[in-house]
Parts: structure tokens; C-alpha cells; sequence
């Protein structure tokens, strides 16, 4: 019996010392198999501008589309040499070359290497001389390629311009003195006379101040700032009359080392006079850095600080889970677990640097269920690990069970973050077999990130062409690239069910947005279709109608007599109605409504975890966020997960063809505020905005506030019409002899064709623009450049707008035979009662 017990023991013994040892053997494998993410190892450049370190220059792993680099641009000296600072960050330089190319990247103008590379402790300084191959005051793509020691080949980009009168030096100066006096409440008073402190200023937020703040708001209240890192001076933009800057840098809140940390953005634009330089906008954005810490746990609330805008958050279906992003990083809360857990971020305490804190991305949770198991994507620029340097997706699972997170794709591409951005914020949606949706370069992707496969779903939409719900899950678009429409396709993502949606006879159909998760869709009567008098066909909707999303019921319909609708805005939960109401029984006769709006009854989020903006004495408004339990706070615990590493290849590559269509960039503050492939609407927008509208090629469309004083196009000469020509046939004419095209609009007219379509077909060296819609005062953009801009009224007569100055504009009216001025508000007045009928062109050589 002994001898059996004996053995008994030996046998379990056994078995349990092999447990240990296979177990001990077995974690020591899994943690072979992760890693920290690898530090950033890239160079950064800085350009030298009379002793001002300028346009940080972050380096890029491949080769970018040309066109989309246009986050900074540099004033090149009369002496052609430009000057070169350079983080080495432990790498050795050893060689440098550059290219110099036109702006489109079509045409090399230079390409040679730098000779002299000089090393110190931690930097180098080089410089390159041009040859005299540049035009003054035009656009050129400057590409750094350095050659470092740990980095390997890495490509830098800026634009380059030399300018006949260069007030460069001056303005950053002026830039750098303005940002320095905010944080002295005494040498501040010297910057008053550039403010416009009024009523209009939020004067409750530190998270955003601008040019119409108070003096104390400007300086920064009663908040202790302590500025903890060298600002990075962006020239944005840099033109005769006015240029734009981004200045970006970190503030610690509070005394001693655990206070809050800060981004702080600020943004000018300034306009150089002939005796000072004036501010025309000034935008100040304070966001916090958010850090795992027990001081900003109470109750149930996560304080964040201090914030532009509220913060994004996705919870799990049930409300236990919850991610949120703060500055770029991704965060996690999990309370069945109790533990708060930072996801992802390039920068933390052992990463913290210039490179790392790049903001040239963005992070978005696609998924989060009730174990904590997250999928997000990061976005934009990768500035350290795997994919330093690159431009595109990645798509990460993280695994709560083992506190990991796993790389499931990569999708590079070749343009800018805000073009990705933009195309990311129209749709990204995820579905349980894990098929990722997203919208790049007007094709709906699906890409399977197990499988690594990519399939084109549905190609040649524009970005205004199709609409998503607010969760994403579903998808309208036309069946037809043009307005008359005659069924929408409507597609569920999570199953790839689809149905059509289809109109009545005789009638078209149009998507006009979601309210949630619910259809919005309008229907016009082919009968009511009308041209304006440029030739543009419009769709009057007669009707605006609601349906649900879940069984197609109609839910709503908006339908009144004689009034017509022409577009629709959906703000939150109200749709606002742009309408207008026919006066006579003759198609094409109508009149401006009022704007009437939709309101909806379902307001609430559904969120079972809620973001709250709450004002204090001594912040004014924070962000926090409420969760739907307290937390545990002396035994919660705080974790940054490893990185799963991986053999093989992640990335996935999408194959679409170009769009067909132009698209207009519009250039603000901070990049892209918006895309549109309307002229008229990107001018408008950047009017509001103070912005700068480009084609898909570089060329500039349009600039805010770029104008001379006074301008006359005096190749312009009064004509008159007669019995032979009409005035819309002279101001034709005139326009196409600007563009040297000689023609006789008449006959054209005569055969029918409308203006937009003759002088398209025409103009074959210029890009026509129907600017129906816009300002007067944004038409004086293309005057100012010696381009004429024709207004056509409603009885279809025109007239030219040749010149301005600061109280008039100067019209040339073939009806009168003459050339006179006219009051700006009159003038204003006159054209909006005509529609803002406005056609001109720009050249595209």
C-alpha cells in the first residue's frame, strides 16, 4: 500500500513539476513574442531663415504624391541658398540630395546633391544653392532625400518660392513676438492694437481663443503656464499680400511635474501694409494630454481638462466598456477588470519628442464588445515603429485577455493626412465578419483585414454624391453619375444586404443625408427642371421624405404647394430646408422662401457613458467624462499593452482609377477643411472660413483676402450691344479675347448652346468656373488678377466686372455702352437679386 501511495505521489509530483516547467517555458515564449513599439529614428530638418528655425520637415519612407504636399512652404532668398538645420538623433548624415520640380511634380527644373554637411554633438547644418531656373513669385516642390546612418534613404518636402518682395523675416518675426507677449500680462498691452476684442469672443473656453477674445483670455486668465517646449513655426502659406502660419508647442498648467500638459496650437493670418502688419485672424486651440493618473478619477467621472471641443467616445453594447481619444491616443476603460489602459500613442514618457508628438493622425474605434476586446485604426503619418515614415492605415486588435495589440493590415497611401482625413470622415465602418468599409478616391473599399484581400464595392462617386448613416452601417448613393436619378441604392454594411429605393414615374430622385439612422431623400418632378441663365440645370424638390432604416416605412414627408426645396442642411437633429416658390406656371420662375427646418424628436445619444462639458472657477469650461458606474479608484490600474510581433506581410494595397471628376481642396487653419467637386461651394466655403481653395494639381482656385487695394483691367474697353449681339454674347466675347480666343458667341447662343457650354468648349487653355452663388466680393479674387468675371442677370443681359477699389467695382455694361463704377452695396445688392450669376476661369499653364 505504501509502495502504491509512493508512486502515487512521485506521478503527481511529476505532472505538476512539468506544468510549471511547460507553463514557465510557455510565457517566456509569449513574451518573446511581443515588444514595445520601436522608437522613431528619423531625422528632422528645419529650415534656416535668417537665423529663425522654420517648417519642421518630417520625414517620409516612400515616394508621395507631389501635389498633396502642402503642409508648408518656403521663402527662398535673393541669393538662391537655402540653409538646413538638422535633429540628427543619433543618426550620421551621409549624404544629401535634392530635386526641384513644378508644383503639378510634372517637370524637373534641378536635381543635385550637397557638398558640405557639417556634424555637431546632436545636429547638422548643410545648405544648397539653386540655379536661376525659378520664376519669381511661383510655386515650385522642393524634395530633401537624406541618407542617414539609422534611418536609411528618407524624403523630406516643402514648397519653394522666391518672391520679388520678400517680407518673410518680417512677418515670422512679427509671429514669434505676438506668440512670446501672451505670456506677459505687460508686454502683452503692446499687442491690443492688433485685436478686435468684441461681443462676438467666447470668452468661457481656454480651449479656443481667436482675434475677438478679451486681453485677459489672450493672456491666458488666471491660468499658470509654464511653456515647456520650443514652438514649431509653420509657414502655411506665404502670398504678396498676405501670409498664413501654424505655431505648435506644449504648456505645462500648475506647478510641479504631475500638472496637466497642454498642446497648444495658435494660427495667424496677417496681411503686410506699406507701414506695419496687420492681423487678420488669430485662433488659439488648448487641449489636454490627457495621462492615466488617480487625480482624475472621481466618483464615476474621468477628467480630461481643458479642450477645444468635446472628446469622441465608442462603448461596448451593453455600456461596460468604453474607448475614448485624447490628443492622438487612444484610451480604454474596462471596470469588471479595473483597469484603465492607454491602447495606443506614438509619444509617451520614454517617447517624447518633436517627432512623436507629429499630429499628422488620428486614431478611431471601429469595435469594442463587453471582455474589452477593441479593433481601431490609426490614420495619417506613422511617426515611429513598424511603419515609420509611411502614410496610411493601420488597423490594430486589442486583446484584453493578454493586455496585447496585434497588427490585422496596413493600407498605405500616397497623398496628404487631411486628403486621407477627409476621405476616412465620410465613411470607416467595420462589421462582425471584419470586412472594413472605408471611402478613398471615390471608391467604397471593402477590405477583409483576416483574409488580407481588398474588393471595390462601388466606384465613381463623388464626395457629395453619396450619403452615410451616423453609425456608418449604411450607405445611399444614385444610380445615375448626374442628378436624374431615377432610384437610389441603399446598402446595409454590417450585411451587405442592398435594395433600391425607386422614384415615380416621370420623376427623379436624390439622397440628401440621414437623420441618424434613418433616410432623408427628395423627389423632383422632370417637368419642374430648369436652366439658370448660365446653362446649369436645376432640380426643384417638391417633396423631402423620411424613411426608416430598419423597414423602409416613410416616417416623414415635408410637401407644400408651389414651394420648392434645393437643398438640405442636417445639423444634429434638425434639418434645415433651403427652399423657393414658383410665381407663375412657366418652369424656371421662382422666387427665394424663407428657410423653413425639420425637427427631430429623438435627441438622445444612446450612450449608456456620456461626455461632459462643465464650467469650474478656475479652467472655465472642461471636458470629462461620466461612466455609467464608480470606479474602484485605489485599486484601479493603469496599463499600456504590448505590441504582438508578427512575421510577414500586413500591407494591403488598393487598386482604383483616378476620379473622373475635378475636386477643389479647400486649405484653412489646420490643413483641409473640406473637399467639394463644385467650384462655387469651395469658394463659399473658404470665404466663411478664411480659407484657400486648389484643384486636385496645385493650381490655386482661390485665396481669402489676397487683393490689391485697387485693380482695372484697362485692356478692357466699353462695347456695346446691338441688334446683331446681345450683351451676354459682347461680355462672351470680351471674356475669350482676356483668354486669346477670338469668337462669335452669337452664333452660338443662337444654336442653342448656353454660356458655361461655349465658353467650356472654347476656352481649351484656361479651367471655367461657374461661380453661381458666391459673393461679389469673392469674384474680385480673379479682377484682382486681371480676369475679367461675368454676372449675368435675369432677364439674361450680363455685364463684365473689371476692376475695383476700396468703395466701388468697376462694371462694363454692354446694355449702356459704358464703363462705370458702381458702390460695392449696391452693386452687391443688384446681383444677389439676380441669383449671383458669376462666370470666370483661371489658368491652368
Amino acid at each position: 500500500m505504501r509502495k502504491w501511495i509512493f508512486k502515487a505521489l512521485t506521478c503527481i509530483v511529476s505532472f505538476l513539476l512539468a506544468v510549471v516547467i511547460i507553463g514557465s517555458i510557455m510565457n517566456k515564449g509569449n513574451t518573446d513574442m511581443t515588444t514595445q513599439m520601436s522608437a522613431a529614428s528619423y531625422p528632422l530638418v528645419y529650415i534656416n531663415h535668417e537665423g529663425m528655425l522654420i517648417n519642421p520637415l518630417h520625414g517620409y519612407s516612400s515616394d508621395m504624391d507631389i501635389t498633396a504636399m502642402r503642409d508648408v512652404i518656403t521663402p527662398l532668398g535673393q541669393s538662391r541658398t537655402l540653409s538646413l538645420f538638422i535633429e540628427r538623433y543619433d543618426n550620421n548624415i551621409n549624404s544629401i540630395s535634392y530635386e526641384l520640380r513644378s508644383i503639378d511634380g510634372e517637370r524637373l527644373i534641378e536635381e543635385g546633391n550637397v557638398t558640405e554637411i557639417q556634424m555637431a554633438e546632436t545636429s547638422a547644418t548643410a545648405s544648397l544653392k539653386l540655379k536661376d531656373l525659378m520664376e519669381s513669385d511661383e510655386e515650385y516642390e522642393l524634395i530633401l532625400k537624406l541618407d542617414a546612418s539609422k534611418a536609411g534613404t528618407v524624403k523630406y518636402y516643402s514648397r519653394l518660392i522666391r518672391r520679388n518682395e520678400d517680407y518673410s523675416a518680417e512677418e515670422i518675426r512679427f509671429v514669434e513676438d505676438f506668440h512670446e507677449r501672451t505670456f506677459d500680462k505687460q508686454a502683452a498691452r503692446a499687442i491690443t492694437t492688433y485685436m478686435e476684442t468684441d461681443e462676438s469672443g467666447d470668452n468661457s473656453n481656454y480651449g479656443r481663443v481667436d482675434i475677438h477674445s478679451s486681453f485677459d483670455m489672450i493672456t491666458w486668465g488666471d491660468l499658470q503656464v509654464n511653456v515647456i517646449s520650443d514652438p514649431q513655426i509653420y509657414m502655411t502659406e506665404y502670398f504678396p499680400q498676405t501670409a498664413r502660419f501654424l505655431v505648435d508647442y506644449r504648456v505645462r498648467v500648475g506647478e510641479g511635474e504631475d500638472s496637466p500638459i497642454y498642446r497648444v496650437e495658435e494660427y495667424y493670418r496677417i496681411r503686410r501694409g506699406s507701414q506695419r502688419i496687420y492681423l487678420l485672424d488669430y485662433t488659439r486651440t488648448m487641449n489636454c494630454i490627457y495621462e492615466m493618473k488617480s487625480r482624475t478619477l472621481t466618483a464615476n467621472k474621468i477628467e480630461i481638462g481643458i479642450t477645444e471641443d468635446a472628446v469622441d467616445i465608442t462603448e461596448s453594447e451593453d455600456g461596460s466598456v468604453f474607448t475614448f481619444v485624447s490628443e492622438d491616443r487612444l484610451f480604454c476603460y474596462q471596470p469588471g477588470s479595473k483597469r484603465l489602459s492607454m491602447l495606443f500613442g506614438f509619444y509617451d514618457g520614454e517617447n517624447a519628442d518633436e517627432r512623436t508628438y507629429y499630429n499628422k493622425n488620428d486614431i478611431k474605434t471601429l469595435s469594442v464588445d463587453e471582455t474589452g476586446n477593441v479593433c481601431f485604426m490609426v490614420y495619417g503619418y506613422m511617426n515611429r515603429g513598424a511603419h515609420e515614415g509611411g502614410m496610411g492605415i493601420l488597423v490594430y486588435i486589442y486583446n484584453s485577455a493578454t493586455n496585447t495589440i496585434e497588427e490585422k493590415a496596413y493600407i498605405p497611401y500616397s497623398g496628404s493626412y487631411a486628403m486621407l482625413s477627409d476621405d476616412i470622415g465620410r465613411l470607416s465602418y467595420l462589421n462582425t465578419g471584419n470586412d472594413l468599409y472605408i471611402y478613398m478616391g471615390g471608391t467604397v473599399l471593402d477590405i477583409n483585414i483576416d483574409e488580407k484581400r481588398c474588393n471595390n464595392v462601388i466606384e465613381g462617386l463623388t464626395r457629395e454624391s453619396f450619403k452615410v448613416s451616423e453609425s456608418n452601417a449604411l450607405i445611399v448613393w444614385p444610380d445615375s453619375s448626374d442628378e436624374k436619378s431615377r432610384s437610389l441604392n441603399l446598402m446595409d454594411l454590417r450585411t451587405r444586404a442592398s435594395k433600391s429605393i425607386e422614384a415615380p414615374a416621370g420623376e427623379y430622385i436624390k439622397a440628401l443625408g440621414f437623420m441618424q439612422e434613418d433616410l432623408i431623400y427628395g423627389l423632383v418632378r422632370s417637368t419642374d427642371v430648369y436652366e439658370d441663365q448660365a446653362g446649369n440645370e436645376i432640380f426643384p424638390m417638391y417633396s423631402v421624405k423620411i424613411s426608416s432604416a430598419e423597414n423602409g416605412a416613410e416616417t416623414m414627408s415635408y410637401q407644400k404647394d408651389d414651394v420648392f426645396v434645393l437643398s438640405v442642411a442636417v445639423n444634429d437633429n434638425q434639418i434645415l430646408l433651403d427652399r423657393v416658390r414658383r410665381f407663375t406656371t412657366v418652369s424656371g420662375n421662382y422666387i427665394p422662401e424663407t428657410e423653413d427646418q425639420i425637427v427631430s424628436t429623438v435627441t438622445d445619444s444612446g450612450l449608456q457613458n456620456t461626455v461632459e462639458r462643465v464650467v469650474t472657477q478656475s479652467y472655465k469650461i472642461i471636458t470629462q467624462l461620466a461612466a455609467k458606474g464608480n470606479f474602484e479608484t485605489k485599486s484601479m490600474k493603469f496599463l499600456s499593452p504590448l505590441e504582438v510581433m508578427y512575421e510577414g506581410d500586413h500591407e494591403i494595397r488598393p487598386r482604383f482609377d483616378k476620379p473622373e471628376w475635378d475636386s477643389y481642396y479647400v486649405y484653412g487653419s489646420k490643413g483641409i477643411g473640406g473637399v467639394y467637386s463644385d467650384a462655387a461651394r469651395a469658394v463659399a466655403f473658404a470665404d466663411e472660413t478664411s480659407g484657400t481653395v486648389v484643384d486636385e494639381m496645385g493650381h490655386y482656385i482661390w485665396i481669402k483676402s489676397n487683393l490689391a487695394e485697387r485693380n482695372q483691367i484697362m485692356k478692357i474697353e466699353e462695347e456695346s450691344a446691338d441688334a446683331e449681339r446681345s450683351s451676354l454674347a459682347v461680355c462672351m466675347d470680351v471674356m475669350m479675347e482676356c483668354a486669346s480666343v477670338k469668337r462669335n458667341s452669337q452664333h452660338f447662343l443662337d444654336n442653342g448652346l448656353s454660356p458655361l457650354e461655349i465658353l467650356r468648349n472654347e476656352l481649351k487653355s484656361v479651367e471655367v468656373l461657374d461661380l453661381k452663388g458666391v459673393s461679389l466680393d469673392s469674384t474680385l479674387y480673379y479682377v484682382n488678377k486681371d480676369i475679367p468675371v461675368m454676372a449675368i442677370l435675369n432677364d439674361r443681359s450680363a455685364m463684365l466686372i473689371v476692376g475695383f477699389n476700396e468703395l466701388n467695382v468697376v462694371l462694363m455694361d454692354p446694355s449702356k455702352g459704358s464703363i462705370y463704377k458702381v458702390g460695392k452695396k449696391d452693386a452687391a445688392d443688384m446681383f444677389m437679386r439676380n441669383g449671383n450669376q458669376f462666370i470666370t476661369y483661371y489658368s491652368v499653364e
